[in-house]
């Protein structure tokens, strides 16, 4: 099996290298995360597992190549699946890729329909590595790839408090759809999605049919008053607040920030999800001429 070997320390490296891109920290358009370990992954893999191939063809360098990939990640998963499962989607792309690597250089005798399912194969990878990746951590965010609730319920009339500490309750909005961008102090990613709230505050902010806001969500009571200075620096949509005690926050799933609810005119939530999302379902519902 010595033959195998330098496929499988080639692939084992290969997964070392696309680890740590898994966290963020390179952004190249599109790409980025998930996206971008995925779609390097399967681009670097698949073109390397030709060149192993076309060394030795046979069926156990696909085994070492897949082996030597999935070397590490494959027993964190297993161990933890719950929460692995951010990954578990790469997997099941590099593991297509390889396979279709492997049936299109051993099978497809023509170059050129080599090269056009190649073309065809990375079509599909990007597909899931970009907007399939972000409907597949949408899902397992909100528990729904879109936003889109199917059953739709009427809430409770809850009550949330002003800036300046009056109450409101949530039927004072009806006949308006409401969306509502919950947020807390210390989240990096809310206040990183904060310009796009704004953004759409400003588009509709003239609109009788949508109200944009946003709800402090506070554990302590000092937390508002503590984010309300760098907030209002640069941001001008309405802010009520509420205390992630209160059991309304639990009624309406919502145990994570950002996360951005919309309620139809007669106070039924029909959304739940992320504000790229919430955005795509107004510009489609509520249309602005820019």
């Amino acid at each position: 099996m010595k033959k195998y070997l330098p496929c499988f320390l080639s692939f084992l490296v290969l997964g070392l290298l696309i680890a740590p891109m898994r966290g963020g920290y390179l952004d190249f358009g599109p790409f980025e995360g998930f996206c971008l370990s995925s779609f390097a992954g399967a681009l670097i893999g698949y073109f390397l597992l030709w060149y192993f191939l076309s060394k030795q063809n046979s069926v156990w360098t696909w085994v070492a190549a897949l082996v030597g990939l999935y070397l590490f990640s494959l027993p964190m998963h297993l161990i933890n699946p719950s929460g692995t499962m951010g990954h578990l989607l790469e997997m099941v792309i590099h593991f297509l890729v390889l396979l279709c690597a492997f049936a299109s250089y051993r099978y497809m005798k023509n170059r050129y329909v080599r090269y056009v399912f190649t073309l065809l194969v990375f079509i599909g990878v990007y597909w899931l590595s970009v907007p399939g990746y972000a409907k597949w951590v949408h899902y397992l965010t909100f528990g729904t790839p879109s936003g889109m609730l199917k059953q739709q319920e009427r809430e409770d009339d809850v009550c949330f408090l002003t800036e300046e500490g009056d109450s409101i309750r949530l039927s004072s909005w009806r006949g308006k759809t409401l969306v509502l961008d919950f947020w807390d102090r210390r989240c990096g990613i809310c206040w990183h999605t904060f310009p796009q709230v704004q953004a759409l505050y400003e588009k509709y902010r003239g609109s009788s049919d949508v109200m944009v806001a946003s709800v402090f969500v506070a554990d302590k009571e000092d937390d508002w008053e503590k984010a309300r200075e760098k907030f209002r620096q640069d941001y001008s949509f309405p802010v009520y607040h509420v205390n992630w005690k209160d059991a309304f926050l639990e009624e309406w799933k919502i145990d994570r920030v950002p996360t951005v609810i919309i309620l139809d005119a007669e106070g039924k939530m029909f959304f739940r999800g992320n504000i790229v999302n919430a955005e795509n379902y107004l510009q489609k519902a509520f249309p602005v001429e820019e």
